[in-house]
């Protein structure tokens, strides 16, 4: 069986599939080892396929052979085949599960002994009715899943291509359940979700918001029909007596199943009303993923948003994912350091700065960089804006702020864009 070539041809290509697995993925991979006899690593890899793909009656169905497909996408503008009536069905279900207040759970996460036990043990609780004693339970396995990945956050199963079998499907597992804890976070977790909310979250059609909301993105045109949704979201959660959220939180709640496009001009409408917290939402989800699979050049625009408007906390934020990914870049580390020191976090900056002196200290303009900020007075390297804001973006939240290009600001703001070297 080691040596059948549709299994040594599925190693080599693991060196080129995606950082993380797709429920697509699995599922085709438990096809090949069910054919080889690998029952045992079929099994598991079957069960991370089935929590990721959910367990609307759709998905069940697909499951046990069905030939019932995935429906192609409507416009959110086609309301004559029952899309919008469904996405508005699955909205009332959820709207009620979606908190005002952060759900408490134990801080200490459930440790993961046994990968193929705790694939069973999430698949029964997300699969089977909803028991309000087994939250716990569910949100402890699911918080154990993201500790573990803090302790290997470089967790690559391409590297284990050609491992025995015993140690790829584990590892292929484990990253999988470790990216679907990561990626529904925002589900499970404060300040929004709860373990009810990806409980229900889990059983949505495909012919609405589909599992997870995975399906969002099928419906839209853009962000305005994003905005849209969150609309009729916030009204239902009246009509139930729900949490109040505001449009910002429903649009970053329905922002998980968008397509990146749609993403980046979610995130360009929210910088420019200055919806922080909602951009934060939004980072906490994006930067949450395997080390791998985090979209940069997303961490990159949420930041600029950020320092277009002044929130220099949420910059911080998200340049610490930068840094985080690129620790040997001298560049990302000392960008990090200007954006603490210019929002007042000046004993952060001169932490971040002071190593780089030390690797670099030839360097005369991270020198005077670091000694305005033991002073206090970092006004001459102040961030004014993001790096690379779409400048029509960047004019609009500009002026919002009643900020010019030709006039010095308040304390701790500086108008005139430096290059950060």
């Amino acid at each position: 069986m080691e040596t059948s070539l549709d299994l040594l041809a599925w190693r080599a290509s693991l060196a080129g599939a995606a950082p993380v697995p797709l429920a697509s993925d699995l599922t085709d991979w438990v096809e090949r080892l069910t054919a080889a006899g690998l029952h045992e690593g079929a099994m598991l890899l079957s069960d991370v396929a089935a929590i990721h793909q959910g367990f609307s009656p759709q998905a069940r169905a697909s499951r046990q052979g069905s030939s019932l497909g995935r429906p192609f996408g409507r416009s959110f503008a086609s309301t004559d085949d029952g899309t919008m009536t469904r996405a508005t069905a699955d909205l009332q279900q959820l709207a009620g599960r979606v908190r005002s207040t952060p759900y408490r759970h134990r801080k200490t996460g459930a440790p993961i002994d046994d990968v193929a036990d705790a694939a069973r043990l999430l698949r029964r609780l997300l699969e089977q009715e909803w028991h309000q004693e087994e939250a716990e339970t569910l949100a402890a396995t699911l918080a154990g899943l993201v500790l573990f990945a803090r302790r290997l956050p470089m967790l690559d199963h391409r590297s284990f291509a050609f491992s025995p079998w015993p140690v790829l499907v584990p590892v292929i597992a484990t990253l999988g359940l470790v990216d679907f804890a990561l990626s529904t976070r925002d589900l499970w977790d404060g300040p929004l979700g709860s373990p009810e909310l990806l409980h229900q979250a889990a059983r949505l059609d495909d012919a609405g918001l589909g599992a997870y909301l995975g399906n969002v993105g099928r419906l839209v045109r853009d962000s305005r029909d994003v905005v849209d949704l969150a609309h009729v979201a916030r009204r239902c959660a009246a009509e139930a007596g729900a949490a109040e959220l505001g449009i910002e939180h429903w649009v970053a709640l329905l922002s998980r199943g968008c397509s990146n496009a749609t993403l980046r001009e979610i995130v360009d409408d929210l910088g420019d009303v200055a919806a922080g917290e909602a951009l934060s939402l939004i980072l906490d989800r994006v930067a949450s993923r395997p080390a791998a699979a985090i979209d940069l050049d997303m961490v990159m625009r949420l930041r600029d948003a950020g320092l277009d408007n002044g929130d220099y906390a949420l910059a911080v934020r998200a340049q610490q994912v930068i840094v985080r990914l690129r620790p040997d870049s001298k560049l990302e580390g000392v960008i990090l350091g200007s954006i603490e020191a210019s929002g007042g976090e000046f004993a952060r900056a001169e932490a971040t700065l002071r190593p780089w002196l030390a690797l670099f200290p030839e360097d005369e303009e991270l020198r005077a960089r670091l000694e305005a900020a033991e002073r206090g007075r970092f006004d001459r390297f102040v961030i004014p804006h993001g790096y690379a804001s779409p400048p029509d973006r960047r004019e609009i939240r500009l002026r919002r702020r009643g900020v010019t290009l030709e006039h010095p600001r308040r304390r701790g703001e500086r108008l005139r864009a430096v290059d950060v070297g």
